[in-house]
């Protein structure tokens, strides 16, 4: 892949010329900032800035609560397939192995819509104006953000027994493919917004739906035997739904929140 920061591009290109000059004045921005950088300054950039951005950037927050909640949900999701496919469905363990197909699937299916929708998105010649916004990353969202709590419905409520098997793999491919498309337009809206601040951002994220996917796991099982399969989905995906607005609100918004933040391009 083609290298993209443009102080690395800059501090690759002054080394180049001090190699072909001799002039060790050539120097990037980059390389005289971090001449100047303390201990402490490497600390706020690497520890605390990922925590400021992600409580104090209204956009940071809103996305780190909603991949948070998809990650989690991943995680419960997955602990689901025993109760379902071997309790309900009485599967062995190797066929309940290849009820994860139907997720392998509808990531494939998100990842072969996605690409174009991407690409579509990266080329602003072929739009009218001809121009780029962060806010362009999130329809794909949009869709994915609909399409979540459908899945989660669709599978709780056709996991009984009575119900072919075939009918809840359909909805996991739903909601594997919403999940693409929320990881993938949340992360990249991020990365759009703070480009100065991409690692911080994306760090911070990655903690958040890292804590909260370590700890849906600790109660998954209780939970879908406590409530039953139907009703636990049911809570998810109500949750979901309370969710949903995020991205459309940042669509018509984010610019105006954008240009309140002095973190955010």
């Amino acid at each position: 892949m083609p290298e993209t920061s443009s102080q690395t591009i800059l501090y690759h290109r002054a080394v180049r010329l001090r190699r072909l000059t001799g002039n060790k004045q050539l120097r990037s921005q980059g390389e005289i900032d971090g001449q100047h950088m303390t201990i402490g300054d490497i600390a706020m950039m690497t520890l605390v800035r990922p925590f400021v951005l992600g409580f104090q950037e209204p956009i940071v927050a809103f996305w780190n609560l909603y991949i948070g909640l998809v990650y989690g949900i991943i995680y419960c999701f997955i602990a689901s397939f025993d109760v379902v496919f071997i309790e309900h469905h009485h599967f062995n363990l190797g066929q309940n192995g290849l009820a994860f197909i139907g997720i392998i699937c509808g990531a494939a299916i998100g990842f072969a819509l996605f690409v174009p929708w991407a690409e579509y998105d990266l080329k602003p010649r072929f739009r009218p104006g001809g121009s780029f916004v962060p806010e362009n990353r999130l329809p794909v969202g949009m869709v994915g953000a609909c399409i979540l709590p459908i899945s989660l419905f669709w599978f709780g409520w056709t996991s009984a027994g009575s119900i072919h098997w075939i009918v809840p793999i359909l909805a996991s491919a739903l909601w594997a493919a919403a999940s693409f498309f929320l990881f993938q337009a949340g992360l990249n809206y991020l990365a759009d917004c703070y480009p100065r601040y991409v690692a911080s951002v994306l760090a911070g994220n990655d903690f958040f739906r890292s804590m909260i996917g370590a700890a849906f796991p600790l109660f998954s099982t209780a939970f879908f035997h406590n409530l039953g399969v139907g009703q636990a989905c049911s809570v998810l995906g109500g949750v979901a739904v309370a969710m949903l607005p995020i991205p459309f609100v940042l669509h018509i918004y984010g610019a105006r929140i954008r240009a309140w933040s002095k973190f955010a391009d």
